[in-house]
């Protein structure tokens, strides 16, 4: 198109009010000395030039150049020329304005400032000194940011100081609506998978469990997945998503199908370096390259990379994504479904608090200050009050994740927008800094405003207090004033009722067993009727029902739980009804003390599927090798392999007893030890072809049967012997 790009003038809401000085230089030459009477041959010229000026001015008016559809879009992809109605309020979005010059014989000439407003606010300005006759000033792909949900009229404005003489000085404007949506959790479930290794490996574990790569669709799911997991330790590790262009170079596609229309790219990314067609996140941060973000994308091999030219390959975790819970998958597994909330950190008056607790909740989608005020005083807590200097310090030492907050481009400033407060502002109050206080009544005698604010700079008015950082990126402990309805990245909750405390647990340890037991907690502050959470080897955390758990008074519950009897170290976490969660109190789970003068060891029997796992006091052990001989004598054609393991009480081995007998074929065996007997019977052919020559599988199954039940039976009869009285069976291992 004919005409120019435009500079721009920043006027940033976080630094200077200054509006822009602006130079003004009119079109009209004016006559000097009339008083005089002597008119010189310049003062003619200059009358000449003013009276043309009159009859040849220019006109400033928005319109599209070739191939826009209008001249003001609106949309949430760079270099995208259809305007969008809608959109989510996590999504950037992207302005194209163009203005001509419709005279075909007057320029334009002297300084001039087009405007672009938001609901009535000014959000940028850019200025131009020449326009010649048809031709066009654009702008393309500007930033404008993530706006709120509502519907909100965006507009460009031309000569807004009407400095310029124009032949139609009501047509400079153009303007154009967008309703924005708020982006809501999808309730979909995430999990790393259980090994490094290639993309392909990745996947295929994925769907292995039924799930698939992650799709990343959103900026606030990739939030999700960054404050999920690029944390604890995993902040240095790059992890691959399902996202490749293998298909087609440069044409990325997600695992799914989905469309392709969110990408957060290291600013280097893609490159192709090396052949690379699969998309790890948080490759940079990992191999500490300049530019690098937490969770920023890059391409890579299939087998990852150390670099670009000559490279190693790396191995990476992978992120599985699954629509629905997922069923036998053994790690553990993320909902995204709203506010997650850290551990409570209370501020010890012993070390200048006021024992108040403090928990810190994100929230990938994003969340109002009055969703989060409902959502603090549901778990029996307000948002934070902060009287202090010393309580900010401690409080905003909790939000220093990047999960905790939101990047954002405002009024062409990028800032960062950290977690709601307790502060508001009401609507009576005197703009911008009067009335300010706290949702629990105490005095606001303390504020840490970053500069220039409060500054009450927005459509809606700006009456809510949230942790703030300004640009350039530094301190994350500042003060900002924002509109209610902007949906934040996080928020903290205060509490000041008493925490609960677990001070024994009684018996402890506890005598494993495979039936149910009762198990006193004793403590302060329990309050009817509690959440109890337990862990133990390999549970990370098992919510007990509520019939499990009997409140007795605010020092004492009651558990009933299977411990098992393996010896292992367990958990208890008490959690009231207002969330507010006491220490988790270790307490000992050990086997059962077999009689005196006896040791144990225990017998699985195991075939193809069947398996049969019980304890046996070591006098038993010719039993075992009776089992032997009653399945070689049972068959005539294949002869079963063997291993059986005997150790004492701590699991020494004292006797390895190996048996092959490969009529069938066989030359090993697989078996797994339990630190205890292990009888390994196997039935296969030595083909390898289900069964050949050997018996039906259910002949096999039914002879290990009557094995087995023959040794429970004559167990069960010498029950007294194991000193077991009326309790289990097999008290002792």
């Amino acid at each position: 198109m004919s005409g120019n790009r435009l500079s721009s003038k920043k006027t940033d809401r976080f630094a200077e009010r200054r509006s822009p000085r602006r130079s003004v230089w009119s079109s009209r030459l004016h006559k000097w000395n009339i008083s005089s009477r002597t008119v010189s041959i310049v003062s003619i010229l200059a009358s000449a030039v003013g009276d043309l000026a009159v009859h040849a001015q220019p006109n400033l008016r928005p319109l599209p150049p070739a191939g826009w559809p209008v001249p003001l879009i609106i949309s949430t992809r760079q270099g995208d020329r259809q305007t969008a109605t809608e959109a989510y309020d996590d999504q950037d979005l992207y302005i194209d304005w163009a203005v001509r010059n419709t005279s075909t014989t007057a320029a334009v000439w002297g300084r001039f400032y087009y405007r672009l407003t938001v609901d009535g606010y000014k959000w940028f300005e850019w200025y131009n000194d020449y326009v010649a006759p048809g031709n066009t000033d654009w702008v393309e792909d500007y930033l404008l940011g993530r706006l709120n949900a509502g519907v909100h009229t965006i507009r460009i404005e031309a000569d807004v100081t009407r400095v310029i003489h124009e032949t139609n000085e009501s047509d400079n404007a153009y303007e154009r609506q967008i309703t924005i949506l708020p982006r809501r959790a999808n309730g979909h479930f995430y999990a790393l998978t259980t090994k490094a290794g290639t993309w392909h490996e990745a996947q295929v574990e994925a769907t292995s469990y039924g799930g698939h790569l992650v799709t990343i669709t959103s900026l606030s799911e990739q939030r999700f997945v960054v404050g999920n997991f690029l944390r604890n330790g995993f902040e240095t590790k790059p992890l691959w998503i399902g996202l490749t262009d293998h298909v087609q170079e440069g044409v990325f596609r997600w695992v799914t199908g989905e469309p392709f229309e969110f990408a957060n790219w290291n600013p280097q990314e893609p490159n192709n370096c090396g052949n690379e067609d699969y998309v790890a996140i948080n490759w940079h941060v990992a191999h500490n390259r300049s530019n690098s973000r937490l969770g920023d994308w890059n391409d890579a091999p299939a087998a990852g990379t150390d670099g670009c030219f000559f490279s190693r390959p790396e191995s990476y975790f992978g992120i599985i994504e699954w629509n629905t819970e997922p069923t036998g998958f053994p790690g553990q597994v993320f909902q995204w479904a709203g506010p997650v909330a850290e551990p409570e950190t209370v501020w010890r008056r012993t070390a200048g608090g006021n024992d108040h607790a403090y928990q810190a909740f994100w929230v990938a989608e994003g969340i109002t200050w009055s969703e989060a005020k409902a959502f603090a005083e549901g778990r029996g807590g307000t948002l934070a009050s902060i009287t202090s200097s010393s309580e900010n310090t401690f409080v905003a030492a909790l939000i220093q994740h990047d999960r905790f907050w939101q990047d954002r481009r405002r009024y062409g400033s990028d800032v960062s927008f950290g977690p709601w407060l307790g502060g508001y502002q009401p609507t009576d109050a005197l703009e911008p800094a009067g009335g300010w206080r706290w949702i629990t009544g105490e005095i606001f005698s303390y504020s840490n405003w970053d500069t220039h604010q409060p500054d009450n700079y927005g459509p809606n008015g700006e009456s809510r207090l949230h942790f703030f950082q300004g640009n350039p990126p530094g301190r994350r402990d500042l003060w900002n004033d924002e509109e209610p309805d902007t949906r934040m990245g996080g928020f903290i909750v205060e509490y000041s009722g008493a925490l609960p405390q677990i001070s024994s647990v009684s018996p402890n340890p506890v005598v494993g067993r495979d039936a149910r037991q009762t198990i006193t907690i004793n403590g302060a502050n329990f309050v009817n009727k509690p959440t109890v959470t337990l862990t133990w080897s390999g549970q990370p955390g098992y919510r007990l029902p509520d019939g499990q758990v009997t409140f007795i008074s605010a020092n004492k519950l009651e558990i009933a739980i299977v411990t098992g009897t393996a010896a292992d170290t367990w958990t208890v976490k008490v959690t009231n009804a207002d969330g507010r969660s006491s220490e988790p109190f270790p307490f000992t789970v050990q086997p059962a003390a077999c009689p005196p003068g006896a040791s144990a060891f225990g017998l699985t029997i195991i075939t193809h599927g069947y398996q049969w796992d019980r304890a046996f006091p070591l006098w038993l052990k010719d039993m075992a090798e009776a089992i032997a001989a009653r399945l070689r004598s049972d068959q005539t054609q294949c002869v079963p392999i063997y291993r059986m393991v005997v150790t004492d009480n701590s699991g020494v081995i004292k006797a390895d007893t190996i048996r092959r007998e490969d009529s069938c074929g066989h030359t090993d065996v697989t078996f797994r030890s339990l630190g205890a007997a292990i009888l390994i019977v196997d039935w296969s052919d030595v083909a390898g072809g289900d069964f050949g020559n050997c018996k039906s599988p259910w002949w096999r199954f039914t002879e290990t049967w009557k094995v087995a039940d023959a040794v429970f039976s004559h167990l069960q009869d010498h029950q007294s012997d194991l000193g077991g009285g009326g309790g289990p069976v097999f008290p002792c291992t």
